[in-house]
């Protein structure tokens, strides 16, 4: 009867351990695919997020050529623009020394062709008449 019991309880001991070897099992494997789920998770957003990271430089790199052009740009303009400063102050001098030199209103106007001459000639005609007109 002993050796019944002890073989029975040997059997007992053997499913328990069984049973509880399972579990240990079932629960390193739910712990492993938890652990594998967010391992994969994390590469799959780490891979977005460089995926980004390179839009982003390509982005940046494009603008920064663009700042380069436009700089370029803009010097090239701000010497144009100094050049053209000096020529006119240079002739703003120039117009004060020749200032003293009183020129004529008809000399200041003048007609590119005949039918603009013609109408400039009317245009004062009616001009002379309406002052005439007032003055009466």
């Amino acid at each position: 009867e002993r050796e019944r019991q002890a073989s029975a309880q040997k059997v007992w001991e053997e499913k328990k351990r069984d049973q509880m070897q399972d579990q240990v099992n079932q629960k390193i494997l739910g712990h492993l695919q938890r652990v594998a789920m967010e391992a994969k998770t994390t590469v799959q957003s780490d891979w977005r997020d460089q995926q980004l990271l390179k839009l982003s430089k390509e982005t940046i790199d494009q603008e920064i050529e663009e700042s380069h052009n436009l700089i370029q740009k803009l010097e090239a303009n701000i010497a144009v623009v100094d050049t053209k400063t000096k020529e006119i102050e240079q002739w703003l001098e120039e117009s004060k020394d020749s200032s003293e030199q009183q020129v004529s209103v008809d000399d200041l106007c003048q007609p590119a062709t005949k039918l603009h001459s013609q109408m400039l000639n009317l245009s004062s005609e009616n001009a002379a008449i309406t002052d005439a007109l007032y003055f009466l």
